[in-house]
């Protein structure tokens, strides 16, 4: 598989170092696009057989790579070999788009630009040919922030598109823009990225960037990210200002007001064990390095409900964000927890969490809660809780 940045001119290499990671690596390719190979395989396949179409829409979370694909798609259209499914990256055309240099490929964002004279400016440019590409583009970013007056603008022109202009409108919530526009557009759903995925390109941009971080916490961003690829190389550009610093799966946790995985797995651990002395000793510690009691609570339910869903999904693995390690760890712990047992623990600690925001003395309720869960009552097993 061909990773972000693998076709980049050496003449750009002094350049790039001086950018964000989010721009270095974003995909110049389709197949370097990661997490939406429907998407992707889907118009590679409309533009082998000459299928492009004059409006497209582009709808999905934030950060899951709709922008870069619009532009992929621009370049593909535009390519000097094209239309194409696999556009060069070194004809004049890709080139300029790449670099967002050319004139005929129009970004708008939404938000800033949403006024119906901004638009209708816009709009009434798009009779005129193109000055050096082949197709006019225009990739209009959180397309559902446009104003009414400005939607309906735009439909017109959608309904009687010039040969030479293609459309990509890209938005967040596709359900707030008007149901015409919709219908006039082909449409693509994009998707979160798996923890998986992102954890792959993350340790391949660790190994090009030469940032020494630890497996795990590459881990431990890519579930941080929650989904989103910009979010997570986000993170990677911080770390990256550490040069020469050896980063830890602790001290990224602290960047991030994050909870070590670790600290969680063994948690459960010792719940499963019933070791109250050493989860007390456990939660001593995790305070003394500054950790939120609170925060430790969410953390440990959101690992159970991983632990709920690894019993009970139909395909666990591709619901469960979780890195291909962490999934075997979860996976492992699961088949030492019966199914009710699991809820109860996160019933039990969701009440917990309730009764800590009212508290003075979150830490107290924290360790109360995790003594009556750990400790052995006449029912010597943790199906006990029922009644507790």
């Amino acid at each position: 598989m061909n990773f972000y940045g693998t076709k980049r001119e050496k003449t750009a290499e002094a350049f790039m170092k001086h950018i964000s990671l989010y721009r270095k690596w974003r995909p110049g390719v389709f197949n370097e696009v990661i997490g939406q190979g429907r998407v992707t395989d889907t118009l590679m396949n409309a533009l082998t057989s000459g299928r492009v179409v004059h409006a497209y829409l582009f709808s999905g979370p934030r950060g899951t790579g709709k922008t870069s694909t619009a532009r992929i798609l621009a370049k593909a259209i535009n390519c000097a070999e094209g239309p194409t499914a696999k556009p060069c990256g070194v004809c004049e055309a890709c080139v300029s788009i790449s670099e967002g240099t050319a004139l005929d490929v129009i970004e708008i964002d939404a938000a800033s630009n949403r006024k119906i004279d901004e638009m209708r400016d816009l709009l009434d440019k798009i009779p005129y040919r193109p000055t050096s590409l082949r197709t006019k583009v225009y990739i209009v970013d959180e397309a559902h922030q446009l104003t009414n007056e400005a939607s309906s603008a735009l439909l017109k022109t959608l309904e009687e598109p010039p040969g030479h202009v293609v459309f990509i409108l890209a938005t967040t919530e596709p359900h707030k823009l008007l149901p015409t526009i919709v219908s006039r557009c082909q449409k693509y759903d994009f998707s979160l990225v798996s923890a998986r995925e992102i954890s792959r390109l993350l340790e391949h941009i660790a190994s090009r960037e030469e940032i020494d971080i630890e497996t795990d916490a590459l881990g431990m961003i890519a579930e941080h990210a929650r989904g989103s690829v910009r979010d997570a190389i986000g993170v990677m550009d911080q770390i990256s200002n550490m040069s020469g610093e050896h980063i830890t799966s602790k001290q990224l946790a602290e960047m991030l007001g994050e909870v070590e995985i670790d600290l969680v797995f063994e948690t459960v651990d010792f719940i499963i064990d019933r070791d109250t002395p050493g989860v007390l000793t456990l939660i001593g510690k995790m305070i003394e390095d500054g950790k939120a009691p609170r925060r430790f609570v969410e953390s440990l339910i959101g690992h159970l409900r991983s632990l709920f869903l690894v019993q009970n999904a139909a395909n666990p693995s591709q619901i469960v964000e979780a890195t291909e390690e962490h999934y075997a760890r979860l996976a492992e712990q699961a088949n030492r927890l019966r199914r009710h047992e699991v809820i109860r623990l996160i019933e039990r600690l969701g009440d917990t969490h309730r009764e800590m925001r009212q508290s003075e003395n979150p830490r107290l309720v924290l360790e109360c809660a995790l003594v009556k869960i750990t400790s052995l009552d006449a029912d010597a097993t943790l199906a006990g809780l029922a009644f507790r």
